[in-house]
């Protein structure tokens, strides 16, 4: 994190890895860096992390036996799928369900932060004094 705050005081243009690679070692090495993260590092980073959306949304399901494998890639593919649909359709729909998962997040949160909070007030303090 200090090596990319250095490097952006440093380099004022936009462009992130792109631009500090094309300063330090030229063109035909961002070019590359650039294609190194198209083909590989994105959509292996978005397979993973949906994945982890279709084990997530089918635990509740299957929740005293294991999901199958099967049902997880099914998953997957439809989560995956709808996504790309609704980017390509409207970018304003998808800002709109961002901001909407935003919200449901943050509510889930504060559902748990705040009681907890209350019965930390409370003085119930036992929970924090056991270890494993």
């Amino acid at each position: 994190a200090l090596s990319y705050a250095e490097l952006g005081t440093c380099i004022k243009k936009s462009g992130g890895h792109y631009t500090y690679i094309m300063e330090a070692f030229g063109p035909q090495m961002a070019f590359f860096r650039l294609w190194i993260d198209l083909i590989a590092i994105r959509p292996a980073a978005m397979a993973v992390i949906s994945l982890a959306f279709g084990e997530y949304i089918l635990e509740p399901l299957f929740m005293p036996c294991s999901i199958p494998p099967m049902a997880v890639k099914l998953a997957t593919a439809i989560g995956l799928t709808s996504v790309i649909y609704l980017n390509s359709m409207s970018v304003t729909w998808t800002a709109r369900i961002q901001i909407i998962l935003t919200i449901s997040k943050l509510v889930a949160i504060a559902t748990i932060i705040v009681p907890g909070m209350y019965q930390l007030f409370k003085g119930k303090t036992v929970i924090l004094s056991l270890s494993c």
